[in-house]
């Protein structure tokens, strides 16, 4: 996964935070962490219902309800993990306002009401088009203490857990896609992610983008596009059509490329600040 993750600043001191992180250059994903006694949506209506909001986004198309817990850490009935687990995947996503703000709702009881941190993954959203990570605003409603045997109805300032900060979203600066060709001159692009060497990645010259204009100082190359700088780059004509190509080098397990995995990308900016992305194919090897 990205590096592009950002712990919530919250406001106030509260206990439930979300942390987001850039996946690929389409798609965001978000885990709501719960430290014991947590829970939301604990109270008779109207306060049976939770709500997180990201706000600021760009061109968001879609979202996507959680998809996991960890649960099974705490307990190993697998009733328990499967009432607990439907319990908290049970959000509602929508996309709002023309795709600046995506909403996820909770409708009746969630808990995280254990002796440990817990945590829901896998909320999810996804541009149509490839943009850049930024700072979103983030809020949530619903979440407390634990009060529904106490009867602290509706819930009391001491036991709000409610939060307000900042996480990754997209924020809509356009990427600008640009051709990569991984391990130039060969085909398939065969990578051991064990292996201890480096692979060479060119950024081309095309007829409507000049590869010397691209900073070696703000590229980044791996699995999702930025998980390593270069060790080594240089220009010169990489496939032999005359035009001046951007070549670097990088370690091949600082790329995190994993066995299974079918590309690689790189990102980074040109001298005047317009970001770049480009992806190729791979073929992992040395994986059994």
């Amino acid at each position: 996964m990205l590096t592009l993750a950002m712990v919530l600043v919250p406001f106030g001191i509260r206990a439930v935070i979300i942390t987001g992180q850039q996946v690929t250059a389409t798609e965001w994903t978000y885990t709501v962490t719960y430290e014991p006694l947590d829970n939301y949506a604990v109270c008779p209506p109207p306060g049976d219902v939770a709500i997180i909001t990201l706000i600021g986004l760009s061109g968001v198309t879609s979202a996507t309800a959680p998809t996991s817990t960890d649960i099974d850490t705490v307990t190993s009935d697998p009733t328990t993990i499967d009432f607990f687990n439907s319990v908290n995947l049970a959000w509602v996503p929508e996309v709002l306002n023309g795709g600046t703000e995506v909403r996820w709702t909770h409708f009746g009881p969630g808990t995280g009401n254990w002796s440990v941190p817990l945590h829901v993954f896998g909320f999810k959203v996804f541009t149509a088009a490839p943009v850049a990570s930024g700072t979103v605003n983030v809020t949530s409603e619903g979440f407390s203490i634990d009060v529904s045997g106490s009867g602290r109805c509706p819930v009391q300032p001491a036991d709000d857990r409610d939060f307000i900060g900042t996480t990754e979203g997209p924020v809509g600066t356009t990427l600008l896609q640009v051709s990569i060709d991984i391990k130039p001159g060969s085909f398939p692009n065969s990578i051991n992610p064990r292996s201890k060497g480096v692979i060479p990645v060119a950024i081309l010259t095309t007829g409507t983008f000049d590869a010397t204009a691209v900073d070696p100082s703000t590229v980044l190359f791996g699995s999702t596009g930025t998980e390593t700088a270069p060790v080594h780059f240089a220009w010169h004509d990489v496939n032999g059509d005359g035009k001046i190509d951007l070549i670097l080098h990088f370690k091949t397990q600082a790329t995190r490329i994993q066995c299974g995995d079918r590309s690689a990308s790189i990102t980074g900016k040109t001298f005047s600040g317009q970001l770049i992305h480009g992806a190729d194919s791979v073929k992992t090897v040395g994986c059994k």
